[in-house]
């Protein structure tokens, strides 16, 4: 099934929000980017999910435009803010072909020694995307990209059996908020297709050293032929516990074939072994009361739970018009092997126009207190018919569901819509993301 594509606004905005009991009482856009009509648009376009050092500097990446024809940027917002625009694609591109990559992927992850690295969707030396690394010089005024590693060359193991670049990377101590040794090796996923029984997607390594190298650990439609009960087309960036297991989840396949929430184990020397925590429409269609479509990544708290939104499905659908269109639910999973129980936290659309939102789609963050944030790219107080956007930033904790900023509620929309990326939380307890057409900050 297809992604869902929704009517937002032409640009970008990144906000920030501050973290209250009830509404944000506080929002501010740090950067307004480009909108679709401009041709050029040197800042780029798109921002996607973002990162935070210690320090509170905001790195993010955006998968389009840039001065050199549209092939993304990477960009700082400093404390103040501050933008510095610190690299864009293809600047020594040659005719159709971009050998440092192009459309980068989202979100980066930065180094102890205060070095980005991520992926782009295409470009490189074999045109399926990169893995590189963005180091600054000692003043951290001049930036230097460094490709580590090229997609689907000839006998590449990632790509032999049709996957592409890595929408995302993590490693071990990332769930813990710390910065990246250097040395260990990197996760993510690759897609593939339903259309070749055997590989629908993998889990992939990515180990440092000269070269670089890279190593499927699990593909997926192993089992079930095209039904894939294993799950199919891993497309977000996964999550790494402190035990070296692997947990994602799956567009499509599982027991339903609705998409599914899996982990991939570490076993006996290379071995590694994959289990389908929770098939998503279990009840079936179109109800699907347990979610469906997880277009979104998960997250972990400090217990080893497993939280997650679906774009799909949801108990309030089944009376709604929408029904089996959007809606969408926040779920929880204790992981127990393929004993492992879902519960349906929020059904999203259960009130009237929707104004509880619709059709979550980012990752959602977890603070200490184990309050759940989040977007939706759908719904809200300020949405048209049919729920079409422009979306909400949402809190769930022990009181319930709260709407933080319902978006499109400033001037001209400034505030941004339809955000398809979660929120992260800073070093200073704001909260961060973006939506078209901007970044912001917001209080929880």
């Amino acid at each position: 099934m297809k992604r869902q594509t929704l009517a937002i606004l032409a640009s970008t905005v990144l906000l920030s929000f501050s973290l209250q009991p009830a509404r944000a009482t506080s929002f501010k856009v740090l950067q307004t980017f480009c909108t679709a009509p401009e041709t050029r648009c040197k800042l780029g376009q798109g921002p996607g999910e973002l990162v935070a050092d210690a320090a509170g500097n905001i790195y993010g990446a955006t998968i389009d435009r840039g001065a050199y024809h549209g092939h993304g940027t990477i960009f700082e917002i400093a404390p103040g803010p501050h933008l510095h625009l610190l690299y864009t694609f293809c600047e020594h591109g040659l005719k159709n072909h971009c050998p440092q990559g192009e459309n980068p992927h989202s979100p980066l992850i930065l180094d102890t020694s205060g070095n980005l690295y991520g992926t782009t969707a295409i470009g490189g030396a074999y045109g399926n995307g990169t893995l590189f690394e963005l180091s600054p010089n000692g003043d951290r005024t001049v930036w230097t990209l460094t490709t580590l590693y090229d997609f689907c060359a000839p006998g590449d193991p990632v790509c032999a059996n049709g996957g592409g670049s890595a929408p995302g990377l993590t490693y071990a101590g990332a769930a813990g908020g710390l910065a990246w040794d250097g040395a260990s090796p990197l996760y993510g996923v690759v897609s593939g297709s339903t259309d070749a029984p055997g590989f629908a997607g993998g889990v992939v390594q990515f180990t440092p050293g000269t070269p670089w190298t890279g190593a499927l650990l699990y593909g997926f439609c192993q089992q079930g032929g095209n039904a894939c009960t294993d799950g199919a087309i891993p497309n977000t960036t996964p999550w790494l516990d402190g035990s070296g297991n692997i947990f994602g989840t799956v567009e499509s396949g599982g027991a339903a074939n609705y998409g599914a929430v899996f982990e991939v184990s570490p076993g006996a020397g290379d071995t590694w072994s994959e289990t389908v925590l929770h098939s998503f429409c279990s009840s079936g269609p179109p109800l699907c009361a347990d979610g469906a479509l997880p277009f979104g990544p998960v997250a972990l708290d400090a217990q080893g739970n497993i939280y997650g939104t679906t774009i799909w499905g949801g108990l309030e659908c089944q009376s709604s018009a929408l029904q089996g269109q959007t809606c969408g639910v926040l779920y929880k999973i204790v992981p127990a092997g393929a004993s492992s129980v879902e519960t349906v936290l929020h059904a999203f659309c259960g009130q009237d126009n929707c104004t509880d939102g619709a059709s979550p789609l980012g990752r959602v963050a977890i603070d200490g207190r184990g309050r759940i944030f989040g977007t939706t790219q759908a719904g809200g107080t300020n949405s048209g018919p049919n729920a079409e956007g422009p979306g909400i930033l949402y809190r769930f904790d022990g009181s319930g569901f709260t709407v933080l900023h319902d978006f499109c509620a400033l001037t001209d929309c400034v505030d941004g819509a339809g955000p398809q990326t979660g929120v992260i939380i800073g070093p200073n307890g704001y909260l961060y993301g973006s939506a078209y057409p901007s970044a912001y900050r917001a209080g929880r």
